[in-house]
């Protein structure tokens, strides 16, 4: 599988394939700067930015239909990444005045966005996924003096540790003593 857009405008995205052993292309929507991953059936999902409708789209063929989702953001440069359950991990640049480092993910119902470092930066994007389904992402950033840097993140668990407050203690007598 391959996706990529042609230059007339509005862009129109394609996804090719040769999974039948004859290369086929078919026209998906209007879109461009996609990425493409494949799920643990085989089957393809892409993110792309829709010119018209100003949107980052989302979509995965199911072995029978395209389901596609949409949010509003300016995006660029999307990539994508499926954790185990085939759900779709994104980062991308968006430009709202401000670029940032945006990531999405898909919970199944919704895409939600979540903007992750607003200085400067964002574009150029890759994501990978670990062992646990966390994501990491490499991206440019565009320091003060105008140099690119590049910059790597990491979301980590959520720190699960606790303290015990008033605690109190109450013990009882059995047979064999105080417990």
């Amino acid at each position: 599988y391959m996706s990529f857009s042609d230059s007339l405008l509005p862009r129109r995205l394609f996804v090719a394939s040769n999974a039948s052993g004859v290369w086929e292309l078919q026209n998906l929507a209007d879109g461009r700067s996609s990425s493409l991953a494949l799920d643990s059936f085989g089957n393809p999902h892409i993110v792309y930015y829709c010119d018209d409708t100003q949107e980052l789209k989302y979509s995965y063929y199911d072995g029978l239909a395209w389901n596609t989702f949409a949010t509003s953001v300016l995006a660029d440069s999307p990539h994508i990444a499926l954790d185990s359950f085939n759900l779709p991990h994104i980062s991308l640049g968006a430009s709202t005045g401000v670029e940032c480092l945006i990531y999405v993910y898909f919970d199944g119902i919704n895409l939600n966005v979540q903007p992750l470092d607003c200085s400067n930066a964002g574009f150029h994007t890759s994501i990978v996924l670990d062992q646990l389904g966390l994501p990491h992402i490499s991206y440019s950033l565009t320091d003060a003096r105008g140099s690119n840097l590049l910059n790597y993140l990491y979301l980590p668990m959520p720190d699960l540790t606790g303290q015990w407050k008033l605690l109190a203690q109450s013990c009882r007598i059995s047979k064999k003593g105080q417990k």
